[in-house]
C-alpha cells in the first residue's frame, strides 16, 4: 500500500460516423502542469469495441503528496492523445458524463475527480482491426532533470537488443519542452521477423556524451512513453517553491510577487487551493530577494524550516543552524537541487554573513532615529574597516565571551586596551538602549577617571541619571528612548538596570547614606563580588578567611560587632530575596522584618494595610499609587520561601524539635569538600537518621486529620471582611460542627457515603426552614453519680433529666451510650448528633466533675455498617417534608420509601402484597378504588394523592390554593417574597399570586419546575378544550394562552411573555395534571386523551372538582397493561372508548411536528392505502358521508356504508385478512346486531364499530 488515491478512467473511442468502437487504438492520459512539462498518467490500447481503461495512482510520485499535501488541493488536469500505428490522430471530442459540453483535441480538463467512466472519445478513425504484430512502432518520452526541468538540444537515440548487440531504430532532438518522439518500422528489428522490440534509449548532449538512459524494455509495446532523467538520477518532481511560484505567476502575471497586498494573497489562496501562511512566506522571500539580492529560494526554504522570517532575527541564527535549514528544505524538496550543493551552500552562508555586517551599520528595523550598532563601535574604532573586521570576528567566534575579548586582543589592529574600550562601548548601549550622546559622555567620564568600571555607575540613583542625561550632548533635545514617554522615566529605568546589574555595589553606595545601616555598608564596600541574590554568606566568609579577617577588622574598627553586623547583612539579604529592589529591602528591614517567614505571617491585607498606614518607610520605598501592588508582590514572593522551606523541614528534617540530653553534646554539623573546594553540610548531620519507628498513616502529619488541622490554622491567620473575625471564625458560624471533628483513626479512616454528608446537611436546614436555627450548644455538668450508668450504658432517669433541662431531650428509644474510657471518656449517641461526656480533673477534696463537652458529628462502626445505613438522621426534616405542599417533587414519606426500596430489593412490591392479602377475588380487588391499590401501583403516598383527590390540601372551609404554587400567601410582600428568575439579586415582593404567576411565563415556570416547551404541550393539548376550560368537545377552544407584549410580538424573553386567562381553579388542574403526568412518566398528550376516554369530571367541567380514586385506578390498570405489554397508552385507550381521534404538536421535536391521531394513523395514512378512502374523512363524525366532489360507496338509502363494504381499506388498516374481517363482523361480541334481527350485524361505518374492529 502506497497511501496514494488511485485514479481510474475508462469509455470507448468510437467513429462518428460508423457510431461503433474502433480497437486497436493507442490514448495516452496526461496530467496538463502548470510547467511547460506534463506528465503521462498512463496509455491503453482499445479493445471490444473501443473499450479502454487506463488506472493511475496520484500523485504520481510519493514525494509530492507528502511535501505538499499542506498547501495544495492537487488533483490531475486532464487531456487525451490518440495514435494509430505510430500516427497521431489530432481531430476528435472527448465526452465526459459529468460535463455538458465536449473537450476538442487536447483541450484541458482542470481537476478532474476520481473514477470517471463512460468517457466517450470521437473521431473519423480507421475501423480496420490491429495486427497482432504492428508494423510501426512509436517511442516517446521526455529528458528532464531529478526536479521536473527539461533539457533542450540533446540527442535522443532507440536502440534494439537482441542479446548480443543493439540496433539503432532511430533518433530525434529534445525540444525547448525537452519532449522527443522516434518512430521505427518492424523490419527493422533484429533478428528479422522478431515481433516485440527489446527497447533501450539512451540521450547524449552535442559532444556526444552520453547523460541518461533507460533500462532494458523486454518485449516493449508498440508504443512507448520513457522519461530519462539526467545522469539516471531519481526523478523527485518539481520543487515546491516552483510549484508556488509558477502558480502565484500565473495568477498574477502583471504583478511582482513581492508586491502582492494582503487582500491578493488571500484571493490566491481561494482560487489555487493554497495556503495562506506558505503564500505569506513566499512573499517574504521575495521581498528579501529584492532588499539583499540573495535568490529567495534560500529564504523560502530557510522559512520553511522554521528559522525567523525577519531578517534580523534570521541573521541572528547560527551558521550551522542555516546550513542544517537549507540542507533538509532541499532534501524535502521543498527548494531546487542546484541550492543544496557543497559549493550553493557555502557561497549562501558567505552572503548571509555579509549581510549581518551591513544590517551593523543600518538603523534597526522600524527605529530610524536610532543609531546603528556600529555606531557604538565608531566611538573606539574610527576607521570602517576596522569596524567591519571587529564585527566580522563577534559574529564568526563560537566560543564563550570572556575568550573571545582575551582573542580579539591578539587580533591583528588590535591590543587588549582597545578591545577593553570596544566592549565598554557595547556595555554602556546595552545599558542605555544605545543612546550616542550618553554613552559618548560616560565614555569621557572614563577618560578622565570619574568612574572606572561599569559598576561605578550604581552610585547615580534617578536623579544623578537625570542629570548626566541633561549634560550629555544633544541629550536634553531630543527625544526620549523607545519605551520611555519621558527623560525621568528613561533615568529611573537605568537606575533599575544598573540595581539588577550590579546589586551589592547599588546597595553599598546607598547604604552609606544611611547612619542606621553602616556596618552593612562596610561589609559590602569591603566584599564587592558578594552576590546578594547568590552568595551564600557561611560557604562565602569560610572561603575567604583572608577577606572575612579584613572585613572584620574594618567593622570593628568602626565600633560596630562583627557578629551583629553579619546578622545584619544575612537579614538584609533575606529581605532583599523576595524584594524588587534595596528600596524595599531596606523599608522592610527598617519595620521590623528578618526574613519570608515573618511576612507570610500576616494575611495578604494584613501586610498591605500595615505598610499603606506606616510611617513612610514603604511609601518612600516605591511610587505612592504602587504601594499596594508592590507589597502583593512582596508577599507572594514570601509566601513562596515560606512555603518551600517548610517544605523541606518537613520532607528532610523527620527530627525538629528533638529535645536534647545534657548528658550527650549536640553533635556539630559535619562538611564535605566539593569538587570546587567548597564545605558544604553532609546530609545526615542537617536531617539526622531517616530510619525511624513506623506510624499509623492516619496518626502522623501526612494524615487528614492534620491536614484539616493546618487547613484551619490557615484560615485562622487570614482576615475577613467582618470587621474583628478571620476566616476561620466566619466558617465556625456556618459550620460549628467543623471544630468538635475528633482527630482520631476511626474518623479518618471508616468510608462514610457521601450522600449521607449530603443528607445530613439538607435535612438541617429543611428543620433550620421550619422551626429556625437551632439552639446553640453549650457545654453543662451531669452528676457524679452518673459514671455508674455511663459505664453499663444505661440512660438513667437523672441523666435524661439534666439534657431535657439544657434543652436536649434523650429518646430510650433512639440513644445509646458508648463507653470510650470506662470511668473517664463516654458518647451519648443519638439518631440526630453525638454528644461526647468527659470526667475532668477536680479541685483538692471535691469529686472530679462529668461534663458534658461537645455536641458533634463522629463517625462510628464499619464502612459495611455505614454503607447500609446512615449514621445520622434528623427525623424532624421527614416529618416536615412529609406534610409539604410545593414543590411538587414533594410531599416525602422516608418510611414510605424506604418499605418500598426494600421489598423492591427482594423482589416483592407492596402493591404485589396488597393483591395476595387483601380479601376477594382479585378482578374486585383491582377495581376497588377504596382499598389503595391503585395509588400505591402508581408509586402515591397518601398525602401526595390527597392533593389529587381531595377539594384543596387545606380543609374546605379554608382553601388555601396559593401554596400549591409556592406561595406563602395570597399576596406577596417584603416577608414572603420569591426570587426573581430574570434577576438572581432580585424577589419579587407584591402581587396577588395569580397576578404574579400569569403576569410572566418565567415565573410561572420557575414555579411550577416545567421547561418553556412543556408548558406549550401543555396548553397544546387536547385536552385545552376540556382540561382548560373548553365545551368538552373535541374542538380546540384555549382560554389560556401566552400572549407576547404588543411592542414586541416576536420576543423570545419569557420575562416579557404573560399568561392570559388563568384563574384559581385552572391553577388547580394545572397542579394535579402536571403532578399525575410526571407520577405517571406518560407523554402530556398520553394523559390527555385518558382523561378524554374515561371522562374524568375533575378536568371537563369548569367548577373546581377533585380527581375521583376511580380515574386513580382506571389509569392503574392503563399502566399494568402498559408494562406487561409494552403497549402504547394510545392503543390501550382504545379498549375503555373510541380510538384517539385528536391531533397534537410535538414541540419537542424539531419544527414542532404534527402528532396525528390513532384514527389518522390508521385510516387515513397513505403508506397503507394511497388514495386515501374518501368514505374515512378527516372529521370521523362524517364518516361514510364521503367529501364533495369525491367518489363514494354506493348507496340506495344515503346510509352510511358498511364495513364489510370497505373490505379493502380496513384489512390495509387493521393488518388482518378479508376472512379474518368477515369473522370479526359477524361476532356478535365485536358488532352488535341490528334490532329485531339476531342474524344481521350492524356494522354501519362509525367510529365505535372501527373502534371495536381495533
Amino acid at each position: 500500500m502506497t497511501g496514494k488515491p488511485l485514479y481510474r478512467l475508462s469509455g470507448n473511442i468510437i467513429d462518428r460516423k460508423q457510431r461503433q468502437g474502433i480497437d486497436g487504438l493507442t490514448i495516452y492520459a496526461w496530467d496538463k502542469d502548470i510547467f511547460t512539462w506534463d506528465d503521462l498518467l498512463g496509455k491503453a490500447v482499445t479493445e471490444n469495441e473501443g473499450r479502454f481503461e487506463i488506472a493511475f495512482e496520484w500523485p504520481r510520485i510519493r514525494h509530492f503528496w507528502t511535501l505538499w499535501e499542506d498547501i495544495l488541493d492537487w488533483r490531475p488536469d486532464l487531456y487525451f492523445e490518440v495514435y494509430y500505428r505510430g500516427k497521431s490522430i489530432s481531430d476528435f471530442e472527448v465526452f465526459y458524463p459529468d460535463v455538458a459540453h465536449p473537450f476538442r483535441g487536447r483541450s484541458v480538463r482542470w481537476n478532474v475527480p476520481k473514477d470517471v467512466g463512460d468517457i466517450k472519445v470521437e473521431l473519423d478513425g480507421p475501423t480496420a482491426k490491429e495486427p497482432s504484430a504492428p508494423e510501426e512502432f512509436t517511442v516517446l518520452g521526455i529528458v528532464v532533470e531529478p526536479d521536473g526541468q527539461p533539457i533542450a538540444d540533446l540527442t535522443v537515440k532507440a536502440f534494439d537488443y537482441d542479446g548480443q548487440k543493439e540496433t539503432s531504430l532511430g533518433d530525434d532532438e529534445t525540444g525547448t519542452d525537452g519532449k522527443y518522439s522516434i518512430w521505427y518500422s518492424a523490419e527493422q528489428l533484429q533478428p528479422e521477423g522478431k515481433p516485440w522490440p527489446d527497447l533501450i534509449v539512451r540521450a547524449y548532449d552535442k559532444k556526444g556524451n552520453e547523460v541518461a538512459s533507460s533500462p532494458l524494455h523486454v518485449n516493449a509495446s508498440a508504443h512507448e512513453f520513457i522519461r530519462l532523467v539526467m545522469r539516471n538520477e531519481t526523478y523527485v518532481g518539481p520543487s515546491e517553491y516552483t510549484v508556488l511560484h509558477a502558480k502565484l505567476q500565473r495568477l498574477f502575471a502583471d504583478t511582482d510577487i513581492a508586491d502582492l497586498t494582503q487582500e491578493k494573497i488571500a484571493y490566491a489562496a481561494k482560487k489555487a487551493n493554497l495556503k495562506t501562511t506558505s503564500i505569506e512566506l513566499l512573499v517574504k522571500a521575495a521581498q528579501l530577494q529584492r532588499k539583499t539580492a540573495l535568490s529567495a529560494e534560500v529564504f523560502y526554504g530557510l522559512f520553511r524550516e522554521g528559522l525567523p522570517s525577519e531578517l534580523p532575527e534570521l541573521l541572528a541564527q547560527s551558521p550551522d543552524s542555516q546550513r542544517t535549514a537549507l540542507l533538509a528544505a532541499v532534501e524535502k524538496n521543498i527548494i531546487p537541487l542546484q541550492f543544496g550543493t557543497d559549493t550553493a551552500i557555502q557561497e549562501t552562508l558567505e552572503k548571509l554573513k555579509k549581510l549581518i555586517v551591513q544590517q551593523a551599520f543600518e538603523p534597526p528595523p522600524g527605529q530610524p532615529q536610532q543609531p546603528a550598532p556600529a555606531a557604538l563601535v565608531a566611538t573606539v574604532l574610527p576607521e570602517k574597516k576596522k569596524q567591519e573586521d571587529f564585527i566580522e570576528h563577534f559574529i564568526t567566534d563560537s566560543g564563550s565571551a570572556e575568550e573571545f575579548w582575551k582573542k580579539l586582543a591578539s587580533k591583528p589592529g588590535f591590543n587588549k586596551d582597545l578591545a577593553e574600550s570596544v566592549r565598554f562601548a557595547l556595555q554602556l548601549g546595552a545599558l542605555t538602549a544605545n543612546n550616542l550622546p550618553l554613552v559618548q559622555k560616560l565614555q569621557g567620564m572614563k577618560q578622565t577617571g570619574e568612574i572606572k568600571a561599569l559598576a561605578d555607575l550604581a552610585q547615580y540613583d534617578e536623579k544623578g541619571w537625570l542629570e548626566l542625561l541633561e549634560a550629555s550632548t544633544e541629550a536634553s533635545t531630543s527625544d526620549p528612548p523607545p519605551g520611555a514617554a519621558s527623560n525621568e522615566d528613561y533615568a529611573k529605568a537605568l537606575a533599575r538596570k544598573v540595581e539588577a546589574a550590579f546589586p551589592t555595589a547599588f546597595a553599598t553606595y546607598r547604604l552609606k547614606e544611611d547612619p542606621n545601616a553602616k556596618d552593612i555598608a562596610i561589609f559590602f564596600d569591603k566584599n564587592q563580588e558578594y552576590e546578594l541574590r547568590g552568595s551564600r554568606l557561611d560557604s562565602y566568609l569560610k572561603g575567604n578567611p583572608q577577606k572575612a579577617k579584613d572585613t572584620q577588622n574594618a567593622i570593628e574598627g568602626a565600633g560596630f560587632d562583627f557578629e551583629k553586623t553579619i546578622k545584619n547583612v544575612r537579614t538584609f539579604q533575606h529581605l532583599y530575596k523576595v524584594t524588587p529592589g534595596f528600596k524595599q529591602t531596606n523599608a522592610l528591614m527598617k519595620d521590623g522584618f528578618d526574613s519570608a517567614h515573618s511576612i507570610a505571617r500576616l494575611s495578604t491585607k494584613a501586610f498591605v494595610d500595615r505598610y499603606r498606614k506606616a510611617c513612610g518607610s514603604l511609601a518612600e520605598a516605591v511610587a505612592s499609587d504602587a504601594v499596594e501592588e508592590d507589597a502583593k508582590k512582596i508577599y507572594k514572593k514570601a509566601r513562596q520561601v515560606e512555603a518551600m522551606t517548610s517544605n523541606l523541614v518537613v520532607a528532610f528534617g523527620p527530627n525538629i524539635g528533638r529535645v536534647g540530653m545534657r548528658a550527650v553534646p549536640d553533635e556539630a554539623v559535619q562538611e564535605v569538600e566539593t569538587p570546587d573546594g567548597e564545605k558544604i553540610p553532609e546530609w545526615s548531620t542537617l536531617f539526622d537518621s531517616l530510619d525511624f519507628c513506623e506510624c499509623e498513616h492516619c496518626r502522623s502529619v501526612y494524615s487528614p486529620a492534620a491536614y484539616l488541622v493546618d487547613l484551619l490554622h490557615f484560615l485562622k491567620k487570614r482576615d475577613s471582611k467582618v470587621a474583628g473575625k478571620n476566616v476561620k471564625e466566619i466558617l465556625f458560624e456556618r459550620r460549628p460542627d467543623l471544630g468538635d471533628i475528633e482527630l482520631s483513626c476511626e474518623n479518618t479512616n471508616t468510608l462514610v457515603p457521601y450522600v449521607d454528608l449530603v443528607n445530613e446537611i439538607l435535612e438541617d436546614a429543611v428543620v433550620k426552614e421550619a422551626e429556625g436555627p437551632p439552639r446553640p450548644f453549650v457545654p453543662f455538668v451531669l452528676s457524679a453519680d452518673d459514671v455508674e450508668s455511663l459505664d453499663r450504658g444505661h440512660l438513667s432517669d437523672t441523666i435524661k433529666n439534666k439534657f431535657s433541662a439544657n434543652h436536649f431531650p434523650l429518646s430510650p428509644e433512639e440513644t445509646t451510650i458508648d463507653v470510650r474510657r470506662p470511668g473517664e471518656w463516654w458518647r451519648i449517641e443519638t439518631l440526630r448528633c453525638t454528644y461526647t461526656v468527659q470526667k475532668e480533673a477536680g479541685k483538692q477534696g471535691q469529686a472530679a466533675p462529668v461534663k458534658v463537652t461537645t455536641r458533634s458529628r463522629q463517625t462510628s462502626g464499619t464502612a459495611e455498617e455505614r454503607a447500609a445505613t446512615p449514621q445520622y438522621v434528623n427525623p424532624d426534616a421527614y416529618w416536615t417534608l412529609r406534610i409539604c405542599l410545593y414543590p411538587w417533587s414533594l410531599p416525602f414519606d422516608l418510611h414510605w420509601e424506604e418499605v418500598r426500596a426494600y421489598l423492591g430489593h427482594l423482589g416483592v412490591p407492596r402493591h404485589r402484597i396488597m393483591e395476595v392479602f387483601l380479601p376477594g377475588e382479585r378482578r374486585a380487588i383491582l377495581e376497588d378504588p377504596g382499598l389503595g391499590l391503585a395509588r400505591e401501583y402508581l408509586g402515591f403516598i397518601p398525602e401526595e394523592a390527597d392533593i389529587l383527590t381531595k377539594p384543596y390540601p387545606d380543609p374546605p372551609s379554608k382553601p388555601k390554593p396559593w401554596k400549591l404554587w409556592g406561595f406563602e400567601q395570597l399576596t406577596l410582600d417584603p416577608q414572603h417574597s420569591i426570587p426573581d428568575p430574570a434577576d438572581s439579586t432580585l424577589r419579587i415582593a407584591s402581587g396577588h399570586w395569580l397576578d404574579v404567576l400569569g403576569s410572566r411565563v418565567d415565573v410561572f415556570l420557575q414555579q411550577s419546575g416545567l421547561k418553556y416547551k412543556e408548558l406549550l404541550d401543555l396548553l397544546e393539548t387536547w385536552g385545552a378544550a376540556t382540561l382548560w376550560g373548553g365545551n368538552g368537545g373535541r374542538t380546540k377552544s384555549q382560554k389560556v394562552f401566552i400572549q407576547a407584549p404588543a411592542e414586541n410580538l416576536d420576543t423570545c424573553e419569557t420575562s416579557k411573555m404573560r399568561l392570559d386567562g388563568l384563574s384559581e381553579i385552572f391553577a388547580i388542574k394545572i397542579v394535579r395534571f402536571v403532578r399525575l403526568w410526571r407520577k405517571l412518566g406518560w407523554t402530556m398528550r398520553d394523559l390527555d386523551r385518558a382523561i378524554t376516554a374515561f371522562k374524568e369530571e375533575a378536568f371537563q367541567e369548569s367548577e373546581g372538582k377533585s380527581i375521583t380514586d376511580q380515574f386513580i385506578t382506571q389509569l392503574s390498570h392503563v399502566q399494568r397493561l402498559r408494562n406487561e405489554l409494552n403497549i402504547p397508552v394510545v392503543s390501550l385507550l382504545s379498549w375503555w372508548a373510541d380510538m384517539d381521534t385528536a391531533s397534537y404538536t410535538d414541540h419537542n421535536a424539531p419544527g414542532r411536528l404534527q402528532v396525528p391521531s390513532l384514527y389518522a394513523q390508521l385510516f387515513r395514512n397513505r403508506m397503507v392505502t394511497n388514495p386515501l378512502d374518501p368514505d374515512f374523512p378527516e372529521d370521523p363524525d362524517d364518516l361514510g358521508r364521503g367529501v364533495p366532489g369525491a367518489p363514494s360507496t354506493p348507496n340506495t338509502n344515503n346510509e352510511r356504508p358498511k364495513l364489510r363494504d370497505k373490505t379493502a381499506t380496513l384489512t390495509a388498516a387493521l393488518g388482518i385478512s378479508a376472512a379474518d374481517l368477515t369473522l370479526l363482523i359477524h361476532e356478535p361480541r365485536v358488532i352488535e346486531r341490528i334490532k329485531n334481527n339476531d342474524e344481521e350485524p350492524d356494522d354501519k361505518l362509525t367510529l365505535s364499530n372501527l373502534s371495536k374492529l381495533y
